[in-house]
């Protein structure tokens, strides 16, 4: 599309079937990239999110009541930064979201670990 845009003719001493055709084509490729977004938008599955999790708020909502939580022992809050990075690194742990039973027993949304460490 950016190659068919510069070359459009706005110049009325230039023919006015190259500005059609140069038009109708970028027309055309907008028009194919708006249905295939539409595609996309329809096709693919998004999570239901209670709440958004752009804020602490949020994603405290995701993580509280998880078994993930007793893997972060408080061990994590008194190393540096390298220690902790390369202890979290060393787990090897995997996450998802999806339906959980947390650590009081109640089925909810959230974020834990999968089981396979």
């Amino acid at each position: 599309m950016p190659i068919l845009l510069p070359i459009v003719p706005f110049n009325p001493l230039q023919t006015w079937r190259l500005h059609e055709i140069c038009t109708w084509m970028t027309v055309g490729m907008l028009a194919y990239m708006i249905i295939v977004h539409g595609f996309i938008m329809l096709l693919v599955k998004w999570p239901d999110l209670p709440v958004a999790p752009d804020s602490i708020a949020g994603l405290m909502c995701y993580v509280c009541d998880s078994r993930m939580l007793g893997l972060f022992h408080e061990g994590f809050a008194t190393v540096g930064e390298k220690s902790r990075k390369t202890q979290l690194q060393g787990m090897r742990a995997k996450y998802f979201y999806g339906r959980i039973t947390g650590s009081s027993g109640k089925k909810r949304m959230g974020v834990d670990y999968i089981d396979e460490m």
